[in-house]
């Protein structure tokens, strides 16, 4: 923790704040959150809460994606048995740093409508469900390790 580092959070939506810790340095293991820092629309205010947090990035490994025949509007997903580890923005090119040693599962889907979740189909008004990619292989994420895929999403 150094009290004299300050890093000013992104709104990304409702329940999201990116904070830019690269502005901050990579020793910072604590953060805190100062009562009333957050304001709900309803004017109730946070109370204070401090997180740990390993930021050594040798304790963690990357994935470099690489993508073939991607569209606008798609989602990329990394999950394991325990749930959704990170979800991002589709571009042909992503580097997705700070993953957790362990086995992942990868899924791709083309979001039409938006809202930033998979959208199944409906058989009653004959719509079919987003598009969806599940990477048949487990990614084995190694700490310290940097792991390259292309994936064709045909």
């Amino acid at each position: 923790k150094n009290s004299n580092q300050i890093a000013v959070p992104n709104l990304i939506n409702l329940f999201t704040l990116e904070i830019p810790l690269d502005s901050i340095g990579p020793h910072i293991n604590e953060l805190v959150v100062d009562s009333g820092a957050i304001v709900a629309q309803n004017n109730l205010n946070n109370d204070s809460i401090s997180f740990l947090f390993d930021f050594e990035a040798g304790h963690y490994g990357s994935l470099i994606l690489d993508f073939i025949n991607f569209n606008n509007n798609m989602i990329i997903e990394i999950y394991n048995d325990e749930g959704f580890l990170r979800k991002y923005p589709l571009t042909n090119s992503n580097n997705i740093k700070y993953i957790p040693p362990g086995n992942y599962h990868l899924r791709v889907f083309h979001d039409v409508d938006n809202n930033h979740y998979w959208t199944p189909g409906a058989v009653h008004q004959k719509k079919f469900g987003e598009f969806v990619y599940v990477h048949p292989e487990i990614i084995k994420i190694k700490a310290n390790w940097d792991l390259e895929l292309l994936i064709n999403l045909n």
